[in-house]
């Protein structure tokens, strides 16, 4: 089965926002245009920022970790 492409991407550049990130993503999440995909880019956190992906039921998020390329 082929997967189709998301209309648009939301990027979201994350660095030791664990205490915000929810927020954001519950935001995105209730808007009603679905098609889209989450991209958030972790630039070295050492807060545990994209822990919050275990707490997101759903395929249209994917969280990447780089060290620290500012």
């Amino acid at each position: 089965m082929q997967q189709t492409k998301p209309f648009f991407s939301v990027v979201i550049p994350v660095y030791n926002k664990e205490s915000t990130l929810a927020r954001t993503l519950k935001s995105v999440f209730n808007q009603t245009f679905a098609d889209y995909e989450i991209v958030a880019v972790d630039d070295g956190s050492t807060d545990g920022s994209l822990s919050i992906r275990g707490n997101c039921k759903t395929s249209q998020w994917r969280g990447f970790a780089v060290e620290g390329r500012g």
